[in-house]
């Protein structure tokens, strides 16, 4: 896990980075000196000058947005602004699922120009997408706060919380809106680019890893075991279940507590003198110092104490263990199951197929890999009172629209598509 790449300071020589400061600067003065540049051209200065909108939508995020995502610590002061790997690694499946697109573009003689203008919206579209899915999911996360707090929660996406089943249907929902305006063929474009979106979905499973989010079940120590540092969503996961300790308690009942069911042998429960058949009325982390110079988010659950049969048990950071419990590594499944997905896509693309198959393949194809995927997952409960989470619930219901999109495409068309053949 490398949850943050590096961070960009809050201010330089006094001045603010973000904010007005010092890249605002930056961007307004870079923006004069292109527009002087080409000034003396009558067309490069008519395309220069008609190039603000982009560039005021770029000032209003500087001055603005990105403010709102600064790292902060404890009292509230900003610290600067994190470069996340999973923000990395989601720029990278972007740019990698265009590189793809525009490959296979080539080949087929595909105007690129459009190509581009479509790839930009499915982008907008994917994101929003992605994270409304998320907020809508983990709503109760986003409830009671004011909505200036509510906003920049919802726009720091890049520490996580984004859904590909989101990405998913927001990029076809865009793409049908622009394939339709633009009058491209809406099926031959589908197929273009999907192999090229499950490309950025396997990257988006690397930022996951980084990030620590998607995590996997637990597991046997093993050379292929994940494990993930303090601060990590799995780290909290097992330390706020009292798993990290060695505790197994029972699902909580009614206002008693939970009782301890089982002890695993020399943990630290164990060595605390905590034994099954005790009831654990009360368990929480232990905040750590207020230390200003780090963010708040590293000064969380830096302990644990828990109150059982009317003693305290208590653990500091440093007697905690250093990793979490070893867990399935479904993050780095997900984006092998996701590059063999792209490999069959392509295969399948060498042969006579009807327009719009590539595409039902790929999603009918997904949803059997995220179906299975979600069986090692340890990070979502089950839904409608059974196991299946809804991950599972959607996989199940797209490959039923899958179902019937094939149906309906032999139907409508049977012809073969013409321009998918061996090569």
């Amino acid at each position: 896990m490398w949850r943050t790449l590096f961070t960009v300071p809050h201010q330089i020589g006094g001045i603010p980075v973000l904010g007005i400061g010092w890249l605002l600067a930056v961007l307004l003065l870079a923006y004069a000196a292109y527009v002087f540049w080409n000034w003396k051209d009558p067309l490069r200065r008519r395309d220069a000058l008609n190039q603000w909108p982009t560039v005021a939508l770029m000032a209003v995020a500087i001055a603005w947005i990105l403010p709102a995502i600064e790292l902060r610590n404890i009292r509230g002061e900003p610290l600067g602004l994190a470069v996340r790997g999973y923000g990395v690694f989601l720029m990278l499946s972007i740019a990698a699922a265009l590189g793809l697109s525009l490959w296979r573009a080539q080949r087929r003689g595909y105007p690129l120009d459009q190509l581009y203008s479509l790839t930009l919206w499915l982008v907008i579209g994917g994101l929003v997408g992605a994270r409304l899915f998320y907020l809508i999911e983990y709503r109760d996360q986003f409830v009671g706060r004011t909505w200036t707090e509510s906003l920049g929660a919802a726009l720091n996406f890049t520490r996580g919380g984004m859904v590909v089943y989101g990405a998913l249907l927001g990029g076809l929902l865009a793409g049908l809106v622009v394939t339709r305006h633009y009058k491209l063929p809406i099926r031959k474009t589908a197929d273009l680019i999907i192999p090229g979106v499950f490309l950025g979905v396997a990257l988006g499973r690397i930022g996951c890893l980084l990030n620590g989010c998607c995590y996997g079940d637990r597991c046997e120590p093993s050379w292929w075991a994940a494990e993930f540092p303090p601060g990590s969503p799995p780290y909290e996961m097992q330390l706020s279940s009292g798993e990290l300790v060695g505790l197994t308690l029972s699902s909580p009942t009614d206002s008693t507590g939970r009782r301890v069911e089982a002890v695993a042998k020399g943990s630290l429960a164990e060595q605390a003198g905590l034994a099954p058949g005790m009831v654990v009325q009360q368990m929480g982390p232990v905040l750590g110092p207020d230390d200003p110079r780090l963010p708040a988010e590293d000064s969380r659950n830096l302990g644990l104490a828990l109150l059982a049969d009317g003693r305290e048990f208590r653990w500091s950071a440093n007697e905690l263990p250093s990793r979490s419990l070893p867990l399935v590594p479904a993050q780095l499944i997900g984006a092998v199951t996701a590059l063999v997905l792209v490999g069959w896509l392509v295969w399948m693309d060498r042969w006579h197929l009807r327009d719009g198959m590539l595409l039902g393949l790929g999603f009918a194809g997904y949803a059997v890999i995220r179906f299975g995927l979600e069986m090692v997952r340890n990070d979502e409960p089950g839904q409608f009172g059974t196991s299946w989470t809804i991950a599972q619930w959607v996989s199940v219901v797209t490959l039923l629209c899958c179902g019937i999109y094939f149906y309906g495409l032999y139907r409508s068309d049977p012809r073969q598509a013409g321009p998918n053949h061996p090569s």
